[in-house]
């Protein structure tokens, strides 16, 4: 794993967009959120025990991979994985320290393009050098070609794959398919399989990459699919326990309110399928 060395980052543009405007607008029809719920409504469908947690709350930390509890709900929404393969952060925090955990300067990264900008230039500030895999239109409706991925795959030697998908700005979802293909892409080339999955669980989902692939990594969270975005809460699963060991050590502690609320959630389950666990057998 990479000693942890960031680049200065050109500013972000879309937050500061958000920053003038997201509060003075009168109709706002760039949200990429669900409605978000609210705190007397989620205290109000606290069970006995986790309502017991959150009137006895100190407002400090939790353990430094999150809450014992929430662990074993996570891992109970992840087909074959333990509580012990994950690391609860903030999504965004993730994704600096998800690229800074795996890259060295010059390493390649394939990432799904357009996309939210720090999950490019995260990358770039640790050292990566990005190629973009753009998105194909046929009668209007996106499609990422996974015969694209191979080209660019061919020619940057990537160290890590990344994706989002259900694709975030256009929808794009690959079929079964087409996902067990993206994985045999990165088994070709040794490369990990990074996949931004916060928008998991609102319509057809795929099997999840830490539960398909020996080199994968998910990044989950409340903020789309449970709305719950001031929560800024999060998680990575991943199978590769170097790597989460890695991106432990370079964050603080969870903080508690936000893991108790995110506990009330109780995190619906959404199994992988039969065939990822299949494709779990193949290690690295």
């Amino acid at each position: 794993m990479s000693a942890l060395s960031l680049q200065p980052t050109p500013p972000f543009v879309l937050e500061r967009f958000f920053a003038a405007h997201e509060f003075s607008c009168k109709h706002a029809l760039c949200s990429s959120d669900t409605e978000a719920v609210s705190l007397a409504d989620t205290v109000a469908r606290m069970s006995g025990d986790t309502r017991a947690l959150w009137e006895s709350l100190s407002l400090g930390y939790t353990e430094t991979r999150g809450h014992p509890r929430m662990l074993e709900l996570l891992a109970e929404d992840y087909d074959g994985l333990a509580p012990a393969n994950f690391q609860e952060l903030a999504p965004q925090e993730a994704i600096l320290l998800t690229f800074a955990a795996l890259l060295e300067p010059g390493d390649a990264v394939v990432a799904t393009a357009p996309g939210y900008q720090s999950f490019f230039t995260c990358a770039e500030a640790a050292g990566g050098v990005v190629a973009e895999w753009r998105p194909r239109f046929d009668g209007g409706a996106a499609r990422f070609d996974v015969a694209d991925l191979e080209r660019l795959c061919a020619a940057h030697r990537p160290k890590c794959i990344a994706v989002n998908f259900p694709h975030n700005p256009t929808g794009a979802l690959p079929s079964e398919e087409e996902w067990a293909r993206v994985v045999d892409v990165c088994d070709a080339h040794g490369a990990y399989l990074f996949a931004d999955e916060i928008y998991r669980g609102l319509g057809r989902t795929l099997p999840a990459a830490a539960a398909a692939y020996g080199r994968g990594i998910s990044l989950g969270g409340l903020s789309k699919s449970l709305g719950m975005p001031g929560v800024r809460a999060g998680w990575l699963a991943a199978e590769d326990d170097a790597f989460l060991t890695r991106v432990a050590e370079l964050r603080a502690r969870p903080p508690a309110p936000s893991e108790i609320l995110r506990r009330a959630t109780q995190i619906p389950r959404r199994r992988t399928t039969r065939r990822s666990a299949r494709r779990r057998r193949r290690r690295f």
